[in-house]
């Protein structure tokens, strides 16, 4: 006996759930628009906790069935920021929620300020699209390149000589422009997270002129070569002497992430790796131990390679928004 009235309890409680949850629902009408009242069109609205939802048509409008009396739809759209509207209906009813705005989630128009760490710079970021800036700055802050090159050449006596040298040099000061993809800042805004002063993950690429370089030192690899013998012999110098020195450009990608907090400050961390686009020269005459019979000989830079890295905290003279 007991077997057949669970069934039945069972059959009438569900029943009743339905009926109230029939009872209790009614129509959500309204219309998305953007900051200039133009229509949305694939906006998604959703009942919050549910899986009931509907998408704006061209005009903008939508209706969605929904089975409570009382609720919160969220309205999402591409790259605006999302939106959170409660509802109360009367059982049965439609309520129209109106015109619904979205914002668009964009860069800031222009900044310009200072930031200080490891390193400092003044720097100026310009507003390209909704993702992209471009940024010019000067830096004081270090880049480590190791570079590899070698030379070949011929003595007084028609000997063949080569040489292959590894330079280790920091670049102590630089002049950047770059350009700043900011790849997350729709999905922060949708996650009701700062935006402002933009405020995101970003991908960089760009290049830096740096005019100075620091030595740390030089590694010599000799070789000669005649029709007797064959001979290598290392040495090492304790710092590396260029001439001709005109300044290393350097193309660079990193990432990064900046965050901005009260009106004017913010935090910025990134770091990279990049290459030397130019030539710069040095004489080998100069190694320890270099054979005096030698030509004054100048060798290429061909190969290397840069790292860099920056931590700052700043602060932003002028911040333009869009």
């Amino acid at each position: 006996m007991q077997h057949k009235i669970t069934p039945i309890i069972f059959l009438f409680t569900f029943t009743f759930f339905s009926i109230n949850l029939l009872a209790g629902s009614g129509q959500l009408l309204g219309r998305v628009v953007d900051v200039n009242d133009a229509p949305i069109s694939g906006a998604s609205i959703t009942l919050n906790g549910t899986t009931f939802i509907a998408i704006s048509d061209s005009n903008g409008e939508f209706n969605l069935t929904v089975p409570f009396n009382s609720g919160s739809v969220l309205i999402r759209y591409l790259d605006c920021r999302n939106q959170i509207i409660p509802f109360q209906i009367i059982d049965g009813n439609s309520l129209n929620l109106g015109r619904i705005q979205m914002e668009r989630v964009e860069l800031a128009k222009n900044i310009i300020g200072v930031q200080l760490g490891l390193g400092a710079n003044i720097y100026n970021e310009l507003y390209l699209n909704e993702r992209l800036v471009f940024r010019t700055q000067i830096e004081i802050s270090p880049i480590y390149l190791r570079s590899v090159s070698g030379i070949k050449s011929y003595d007084d006596e028609g000997n063949l000589n080569s040489a292959d040298f590894v330079t280790n040099m920091v670049l102590p000061q630089n002049f950047s422009m770059e350009f700043k993809g900011y790849f997350n800042i729709a999905s922060r805004a949708g996650k009701y997270k700062r935006v402002k002063g933009n405020s995101a993950n970003y991908f960089l690429l760009g290049v830096k002129y740096a005019p100075l370089y620091v030595g740390l030192n030089q590694d010599y690899l000799l070789s000669s070569y005649s029709s007797n013998d064959i001979y290598t012999e290392y040495y090492s110098n304790t710092s590396s002497v260029i001439y001709d020195f005109k300044g290393v450009l350097l193309a660079m990608s990193s990432l990064g992430m900046r965050r901005s907090f009260g009106n004017h400050f913010n935090f910025e961390l990134n770091a990279g790796i990049g290459v030397n686009l130019n030539s710069f020269y040095s004489d080998p005459s100069m190694a320890k131990g270099n054979p005096e019979n030698w030509q004054a000989i100048r060798f290429t830079s061909l190969q290397g390679v840069a790292f860099h890295a920056s931590l700052c905290l700043g602060y932003d003279f002028v911040l333009v928004n869009r």
